[in-house]
């Protein structure tokens, strides 16, 4: 922090202008002076330029730990120990290799990690992997520090339900406070909506995590099984609205194709 010294009486001379070194690289600091006010303010005991490389230094060993650490990190957003190892590069047995329209979606998926801003929006079958760009998106942004939550829409649902059971009554505060505990101020993985009965507590919980994270400026990923159309028909059309509109622009509504990774997995 700067040393301030200032004079009352205008008539007295001004404090010792004299230059102090940095502590760290010895580089003299000259004080900034107000003759108007007879105020001197000398710089902090560290210059800028050292200053700067120090929070650099701090920023990269902060990453490196968490990139060391991940598999915990995850597990603390939420993300099944099963799913712990997905990232861009690799599955739970090793190495994977992109191809065709699915590398095109992970590619669309690495943009979205450097720059989470909206929404993203991934559909297609079982096993195709959804679930894995989401999760791959979550563990980049965690290295980079973001704060993030993986919610499951079915142990969601689950939840408020017993929630409901508890009090035996439609407490919409109570609902409403399991909600957003689950997704957090960061960013927010919404998986397989639409794996649960769509109910009208389902569909309000629902309603409230993408309203949230439009109004907060959470980044919010949704993986589905269903079309746009269909989120519209078993779901609700404004969710579908408010989710393609989160998205921003057309890419990032990604639908992945191919065959089943699990089932071909199984296979080999």
């Amino acid at each position: 922090m700067a040393e301030l010294t200032a004079i009352g009486d205008k008539t007295e001379p001004l404090p010792s202008r004299e230059p102090r070194p940095c502590t760290v690289c010895g580089v003299m600091q000259e004080p900034r002076v107000i003759p108007e006010l007879n105020m001197v303010i000398h710089r902090p005991p560290v210059c800028e330029k050292c200053q700067q490389k120090a929070e650099e230094k701090e920023a990269r060993e902060a990453e490196e730990f968490r990139k060391q650490n991940i598999e915990k990190e995850l597990l603390l957003c939420g993300v099944p120990p099963e799913f712990v190892k997905y990232s861009f590069t690799s599955g739970k047995n090793g190495p994977i290799n992109w191809t065709g329209k699915t590398k095109e979606a992970a590619h669309v998926c690495i943009q979205f990690a450097m720059k989470p801003e909206g929404g993203l929006l991934l559909m297609g079958k079982t096993g195709r992997g959804k679930t894995h760009c989401a999760i791959s998106i979550l563990r980049e942004m965690v290295i980079k520090g973001w704060k993030a939550r993986f919610v499951s829409c079915l142990d969601l649902m689950n939840t408020l339900r017993a929630v409901y059971r508890a009090r035996n009554d439609d407490d919409e505060d109570s609902s409403e406070q399991e909600v957003l505990s689950r997704i957090g101020r960061g960013l927010v993985v919404l998986d397989d909506l639409g794996g649960t009965r769509v109910t009208p507590m389902v569909r309000d919980a629902l309603t409230l995590i993408v309203d949230r994270c439009e109004r907060r400026g959470q980044p919010l990923v949704v993986t589905t099984n269903l079309t746009v159309a269909e989120i519209g028909e078993q779901i609700d059309e404004r969710l579908a609205s408010r989710l393609v509109g989160l998205c921003r622009t057309p890419e990032r509504v990604i639908t992945l194709e191919g065959v089943d990774l699990r089932i071909t997995k199984a296979k080999r």
